[in-house]
């Protein structure tokens, strides 16, 4: 592991003169070898008190722990370290809208209620809130001075309420079932992943992406090299083909069918 000395001078000038009143710290939760040569997961604690902040790396571990005994990622568990920075928030939890409105002071502003869709939790800038400065750009400035080294970033939102969301940083509430959106979403980020819903998202662009395709002569397809023409319908479980199952974000594009339900970004 590199040396982490830098990391606790920047505890000390972030608690004094930086971010918040309180000291933001950082520590290692999973090791697996130099950060160099590993992929470094970084969480970071949303909505929790300095009294609530010793639960927050329990909490960490629950997501990483979900996410490496996901498929594929947990036959490469071994190549994932994971840090936790603990920041604490005024008040506890993430602003509401609906069905009431509940607004907290916490240190990324986190709100649920993003653009129109209540398990949608983000930070600025989106809808509620356009200056990045008091969301995104804390997490960064926090990175960029305890980890620059991260890979992936996951913010754990200390509320109860189902929801989360993905992009630039993984947003998870600590619902037990909220660790699936960051799996689904790490899909995403991570390995840029489309989405496989089994429902029409009309109006979404038709780009082409690792597990999704517009191609239809068979010899092109990307996943080819899986598509077995004559024991296609025996080993339908695993390795379905190349037409049997449509993308229906646009009635045109296909995935790798035989991803099936576990696919991560269904």
């Amino acid at each position: 592991m590199r040396d982490l000395r830098p990391s606790i001078l920047a505890v000390v000038w972030l608690s004094g003169f930086g971010l918040a009143a309180s000291a933001q710290t950082i520590q290692q939760i999973f090791t697996n070898g130099p950060t160099a040569t590993r992929i470094n997961i970084v969480f970071l604690s949303e909505g929790y008190t300095a009294a609530q902040l010793g639960q927050f790396p329990t909490d960490a571990r629950g997501v990483l722990n979900q996410l490496l005994n996901t498929p594929p990622f947990s036959l490469y568990s071994n190549y994932f370290n994971a840090f936790a920075i603990s920041v604490a928030s005024t008040e506890s939890g993430s602003d509401h809208y609906t069905p009431t409105t509940n607004l907290v002071n916490t240190y990324f502003n986190s709100t649920y209620d993003s653009y129109g869709i209540q398990r949608l939790i983000t930070i600025p800038p989106n809808d509620r809130d356009s200056n990045a400065a008091r969301g995104e750009g804390k997490v960064t400035t926090l990175l960029q001075t305890l980890m620059p080294q991260y890979d992936i970033v996951a913010l754990i939102v200390n509320d109860g309420v189902y929801g989360g969301s993905g992009g630039t940083y993984l947003l998870t509430s600590i619902n037990s079932s909220a660790p699936e959106i960051a799996v689904h979403e790490l899909g995403h980020s991570f390995a840029k992943l489309g989405d496989e819903y089994s429902s029409p998202f009309l109006g979404y662009p038709d780009t082409e992406e690792p597990n999704t395709t517009t191609q239809t002569n068979r010899s092109l397809i990307k996943w080819r090299a899986w598509i077995w023409m004559r024991v296609r319908f025996r080993l339908r479980k695993f390795l379905h083909t190349w037409t049997s199952s449509v993308y229906l974000r646009a009635p045109i594009i296909t995935r790798p069918a035989g991803i099936g339900p576990n696919s991560i970004v269904r």
